[in-house]
Order: structure tokens, then C-alpha cells, then sequence
């Protein structure tokens, strides 16, 4: 979390996140759906290639490592959630921002951030009006920075009381 200087930039990188997460499923889905390109199989059932790969293999190992690397971004994309929602509810869900000011103000965070809503779409959830979703998430936002993170991730300090 120190890579980040203040809450509002740590909470902008978790929304990237979530979207690059669902942006990756969507991708992986796919992959899985067509089984690789043009009729290339992974399970090689279905091989067909150009001349300058008769055998279909170079596109299938490229599809294989492009797959790789998506996987690989996408632990990426969930750890940071991971550390975010700890952050805003604890590990066990009874701790954090949540426990600190309510889960009114971690729910803010969480819907708008995490799960990369939109600001209709979190005030919805929260069953309140725009306004006052964004104002939550402001002040949310606000006492990730007062606290400070790593108390609120590691649960100690004024988030433990």
C-alpha cells in the first residue's frame, strides 16, 4: 500500500483493477469458448496452420501464452482487491473501515472501486442518491487516509476499537 499516497489513488488503481479483472474473464471466457484460433485445438484434436506453421503449433503456443499472461495479471488485478476489501472489512468481514465508521462507508468504497461501478449504479446499491454515494465514498475515502491504510489492513489502532 505504499506505493500509493493517498487513498483516492489506491481506491483509482483498485477500480482499474476490477475492470482489467472483468475485462480479463471476458477475454479468458472466450479463449476457453474457441479453444484457440481458426480451429487450433489446445487439445490438438483440430491442428490447422499456414506454411509457415503447417502444424498449427506456433499459434497455439502464442494463444497458450497469451492466456498465461492474462492469468498472470488477473492475481495480479485480485490481489490488490484482496488487500482493498480487507482493508475495508477486515479479513473475517468484522473489522476495518467498515467497523471503524460503518459499512455504509466501506460499502461506498467497496461497490464504486472493487466491483467497478458506475456512480448510478453504486448509489442503487447503497439505496441512496448520487450525491450522497459519492459524498460517502469522499468521507470514506477521507478516514482511509486519517487512519491510515495499514492500520485499517492490519486491523490495529483506532479500526480495532
Amino acid at each position: 500500500m505504499a506505493a500509493y499516497s493517498c487513498a483516492a489513488e489506491l481506491f483509482e488503481a483498485a477500480r482499474a483493477a476490477a475492470l482489467d479483472r472483468d475485462s480479463i474473464a471476458r477475454q479468458l471466457a472466450t479463449i476457453r469458448a474457441s479453444k484457440g484460433l481458426s480451429g487450433v485445438s489446445y487439445e490438438g484434436a483440430s491442428v490447422s496452420g499456414s506454411s509457415g506453421d503447417p502444424t498449427g503449433c506456433g499459434r497455439m503456443a502464442a494463444m497458450i501464452d497469451h492466456e498465461s499472461r492474462l492469468r498472470k495479471r488477473m492475481e495480479a488485478d485480485e490481489e490488490l482487491l484482496g488487500k482493498c476489501a480487507a482493508m475495508l472489512y477486515g479479513t473475517a468481514g468484522d473489522a476495518g473501515l467498515a467497523k471503524a465508521m460503518g459499512p455504509s462507508y466501506a460499502d461506498a468504497l467497496f461497490w464504486r472501486y472493487l466491483e467497478g461501478r458506475s456512480w448510478e449504479s453504486t448509489a442503487r446499491i447503497l439505496g441512496v442518491s448520487k450525491t450522497c454515494a459519492m459524498d460517502t465514498a469522499a468521507a470514506a475515502m477521507d478516514a482511509v487516509d486519517s487512519f491510515g491504510a495499514r492500520h485499517l489492513l492490519d486491523g490495529t489502532g483506532i479500526a480495532e476499537d
